[in-house]
C-alpha cells in the first residue's frame, strides 16, 4: 500500500541582516544628510526602519535601496546614535551595529541689518533674528568696507534672542560698516 507523506515546511527564524552603509561612525554631519543601509534576509526583507536615538526617522523604508533623508535640523547639535532594524514577512526583526555621529549645524545669521544715527556718536542697529541653535550673537564694525572686523565692545556675546544694539562712543563724519554673527 502506497502512503502518502508530507513534509512541513520549517518555520522561519532567521532574522534579516542589516548594516548601515551612510553615514560612517565618527561623520559630523548638518542640514540634510541620507542614511542608507543594506538589509538581506534567507526568505526577503520587507522593510528597514531607521532610528535615531532610538526614535524613528521618518516611515519604514518598504524597497531598496533602503535609505531615508534626514533633516538634522530637527535634533540638537552633538552626539546622535542612528541605528536600523529590518524585518521579514515572518515578523523576524535583525538590528545594524549603532553609527555614532555629531551634529554640527552652524546657526543662520541674522538678516536685515539695518543702521540709525542717533547722534554724531551713536548708531542704533536693528535686524531680524534668523538664527537658529545660535548660543550668542556677536556684533562687529569696520571703518573699511572689506574689513578688518572688530567686535564692538559690550557686544561680543549677546542673549541669541537679541535683535537691536546701540554703538557709541564713535568718531564723528566716520563711515563704519557692521556685521552681526550669530
Amino acid at each position: 500500500l502506497p502512503i502518502e507523506v508530507r513534509t512541513s515546511p520549517s518555520p522561519d527564524t532567521e532574522p534579516p541582516v542589516v548594516t548601515i552603509t551612510s553615514p560612517a561612525t565618527g561623520s559630523v554631519l548638518a542640514g540634510q544628510a541620507m542614511v542608507r543601509a543594506n538589509a538581506t534576509d534567507n526568505i526577503g526583507v520587507v522593510g528597514v526602519q531607521f532610528l535615531v536615538g532610538g526614535q524613528n526617522l521618518g516611515l519604514e523604508d518598504t524597497a531598496p535601496p533602503y535609505e531615508v533623508l534626514w533633516d538634522t535640523l530637527a535634533v540638537p547639535d552633538g552626539p546622535h546614535t542612528l541605528s536600523a532594524r529590518a524585518r521579514d514577512a515572518r515578523g523576524n526583526t535583525g538590528v545594524a551595529r549603532d553609527v555614532s555621529v555629531t551634529v554640527r549645524n552652524a546657526p543662520s545669521p541674522p538678516t536685515n541689518l539695518a543702521a540709525t544715527a542717533r547722534s554724531a556718536a551713536e548708531i542704533d542697529l536693528a535686524w531680524t533674528n534668523t538664527a537658529t541653535n545660535a548660543t550668542g550673537i556677536r556684533v562687529q564694525r569696520s571703518v573699511a568696507f572689506a574689513g578688518p572686523f572688530v567686535t564692538v565692545p559690550g557686544a561680543d556675546n549677546l542673549p541669541p534672542t537679541t535683535t537691536t544694539f546701540r554703538d557709541v562712543g564713535l568718531q564723528p563724519s566716520t563711515a563704519y560698516w557692521y556685521r552681526v554673527i550669530a
